[in-house]
């Protein structure tokens, strides 16, 4: 990530630290700040003489005789007293002359020695020196150009990233010969240019520099020698070298971030294609289904400063059709259809968790729809609610799954201990709600929205008070995302939320502020979110190209700017993590929405095989 705070003393050079991270930027900037005092301000450049006539500039009230208008001498021969008179009181005109020699712009030149004395670490100063005389030269409102002694008589004016690159990569094994010099003293005016010779000790400049700073590494200790020498006065200087890490990054890949740590490579398996990853409740994990069936759990770290966990993985189930599934903790919930039966495999719950699964019939597809084989998982939620004491210990289990008819449905066990003996009790099944066109869980609490003639009406279960919607809004829509955790507290606030109005409008606000947001028919709507970063909120999409993820609202944002196609993609409503798959390299990635690079990126050996 870019630099983006600079303390004040590096301040003048913050279009060039900003362009490394911020890192490099660092010990780039300790070298400025030791060099810049030494070499100090471009001041003047002495005027450039020109081949051109002199000529008449304008007409003035003084000078020499022999340039007096032709009509003052008129005066003198026809009124001789009128001439005395007036040369007395100043009044004769003269013309003014056009100078021989005028200023032009100045110029400030440097010339790096790219050959052997100047490999490995004096470069690093070829860079601080680039970025001090670059900045020099702008604040004197003159033109900066550079070169390599090596290849006369090629001058740049790059001074970004692109001058940076192509300074780095001027590396040859040849000394500057007597040929380069000359041809350079052809190039150079050594009157008028600005010039800085920057290279290895006992480099001979092709012609008097103002400056010239010779670098070598030191022998003893962990810095460089450096030698400055400006108008016959040599001073030397004894430059720390930064760390090997950061000075092996800031000449082979500058401008690269470092690698995140949260990279994971996988031996075996690659992501499908067919569904988005999904997240555990509050984000903490990651299920990627897996081209053979199976699904792979990946851990997301809090911040880019943490490693993720190892990863875990769920081979493919041995019969049946798997429905629904989801995250809880670190334990993937499967409900899998095998024949009239319905499986409940891996709830974090004694209450489904008799010998491994817990089994019952299948309900009758008016109650719940879901057909074999749909090629994504029912959304799937599951809320345990504890009680007990020492001696007594009781825990509720609710298993919720969203069909594709809009049913929410519920299973419901109980597990009780009591003087260290467990009973189970009868699972039961209830259909919560009908036409419900949105659900997100929030920790020990499910919220979800239903779809009515003229409102969309939204509850929270288990529900406070009885069966009625905590809140209403005015309109009716097709689908509605949560984003960040519902509240209705006295300022009517009650979280975020995106009510789609049909297809090309949605309705996205927090209770108080509302928007209506025209997104793009091709657009794949991913959520809702705030960005603490930029203080704004409105959907999450998947632009048309499929190449970006955008947050859209009164402001538009790219969030993730991908080198390939975006083939699915997913955001966590509680943390805002965004997780999508590429679709060529077939890498999973997870980035917050206020990061800049991701927290995870899981790359698969299979894949990268294949591909």
């Amino acid at each position: 990530m870019p630099v983006t705070q600079l303390p004040a003393l590096l301040a003048p050079w913050r279009p060039w630290l900003s362009l490394f991270p911020a890192e490099l930027a660092a010990p780039l900037g300790q070298l400025l700040l030791r060099l810049h005092p030494q070499i100090g301000p471009l001041r003047s450049a002495p005027a450039r003489s020109d081949a051109m006539p002199e000529g008449v500039g304008s007409i003035v009230a003084r000078g020499p005789y022999e340039r007096m208008l032709i009509s003052e001498w008129a005066v003198a021969d026809a009124e001789p007293d009128e001439f005395i008179r007036r040369a007395g009181s100043g009044e004769l005109l003269f013309t003014g002359p056009e100078p021989a020699a005028r200023k032009r712009s100045r110029r400030c030149v440097a010339l790096f020695d790219a050959g052997p004395a100047q490999l490995g670490e004096p470069r690093l100063l070829h860079l601080a020196l680039f970025s001090l005389l670059a900045r020099r030269a702008e604040k004197a409102g003159a033109l900066f150009e550079w070169g390599i002694l090596q290849n006369p008589v090629t001058l740049r004016s790059d001074s970004g990233t692109v001058g940076i690159a192509r300074l780095l990569k001027a590396r040859t094994l040849r000394g500057v010969d007597a040929e380069a010099r000359d041809a350079w003293r052809d190039a150079i005016d050594s009157g008028a240019d600005d010039l800085w010779i920057i290279g290895g000790h006992g480099l001979e400049s092709p012609c008097p520099p103002r400056g010239q700073v010779a670098i070598r590494r030191s022998m003893l200790t962990e810095e460089l020698e450096v030698s400055l020498t400006m108008q016959r006065s040599t001073r030397r200087l004894m430059l720390a070298l930064p760390s090997a890490a950061l000075g092996t990054r800031l000449l082979r890949a500058p401008f690269e971030p470092r690698a995140s740590i949260g990279n994971v490579r996988q031996a075996d398996g690659r992501a499908s294609l067919q569904q988005p990853p999904r997240f555990a409740v509050f984000g903490a994990w990651l299920a990627v289904p897996q081209l053979d069936g199976g699904v792979m759990l990946y851990q997301v770290p809090a911040s880019l400063k943490r490693a993720p966990g190892k990863p875990r993985h769920h081979p493919p189930t041995a019969s049946g059709n798997l429905l629904a599934a989801g995250v809880f903790g670190k334990a993937l919930g499967r409900i899998i259809a095998e024949g009239e039966n319905l499986n409940f495999v891996g709830f974090p719950s004694k209450a489904f968790n008799d010998n491994g699964k817990v089994t019952c019939e299948r309900p009758d597809p008016k109650h719940f729809r879901a057909p074999p084989r749909m090629g994504r998982w029912l959304p799937t939620f599951f809320i345990r609610i504890q009680s007990g004491g020492s001696f007594r210990k009781s825990e509720e289990a609710y298993i919720m799954a969203l069909d594709i008819s809009g049913n929410l449905v519920c299973w419901q066990s109980s597990w009780t201990t009591e003087y260290a003996i467990g009973l189970i009790s009868e699972l039961t099944f209830q259909t919560l709600a009908h036409g419900v066109i949105g659900a997100a869980q929030f920790g020990n609490e499910l919220h979800f929205a239903c779809a009515r003639e003229n409102t969309t009406d939204i509850f929270a279960w288990p529900p406070g008070s009885g069966n009625a919607p905590r809140t209403s809004i005015p309109n009716t829509g097709s689908r509605l995302f949560f984003g960040k955790a519902p509240g209705w507290y006295g300022n009517g606030k009650r979280g975020l939320m995106a009510l789609q109005l049909h297809e090309s409008a949605w309705l996205v606000g927090d209770g108080v502020d509302w928007v209506t947001i025209d997104v793009e028919g091709s657009a794949t709507v991913l959520g809702v979110a705030a960005c603490t970063r930029h203080a704004v909120w409105g959907l999450v999409l998947r632009v048309p190209n499929k190449k970006s993820i955008e947050l859209r609202g009164q402001a538009r944002r790219v969030l993730v700017d991908s080198q390939e196609t975006i083939a699915q993609a997913s955001l966590d409503p509680a943390t805002a993590n965004i997780a999508w798959i590429g679709a060529q390299s077939l890498r999973v990635f997870v980035q917050g929405i206020d990061e800049e690079k991701p927290y995870l990126q899981v790359m698969s050996d299979e894949a990268e095989h294949a591909a």
